[in-house]
């Protein structure tokens, strides 16, 4: 997982996890512990972008986020913050 930042030219690693055959369940959770740290240092998460595998669009379902083209709900709220959403790409 890595953090990049959208004004501003960089990007830091955040953690690195060995997924392979991980169900979306446990990538979800993965997920809400990354999003956690960062916001306990002042950092704001606006987005997650990953890649359309089954899993991953699983873990987007445990996160209660879909990336159905007829019902598209392309965010979830922060862990740490409801008010504030983080979108999916």
């Amino acid at each position: 997982m890595m953090t990049v930042n959208l004004t501003e030219h960089w990007k830091v690693p955040v953690a690195y996890f060995l997924i392979d055959g991980l169900p979306g369940q446990e990538r979800a959770n993965l997920v809400l512990l990354c999003l956690s740290k960062p916001h306990s240092a002042g950092i704001t998460i606006v987005s997650l972008t990953f890649d359309g595998s089954s899993a991953n669009c699983a873990m987007a379902v445990h996160l209660r986020a879909r990336h159905h083209a007829n019902d598209p709900v392309c965010s979830f709220r922060h862990p740490e913050n409801p008010s504030q959403n983080v979108h999916i790409f």
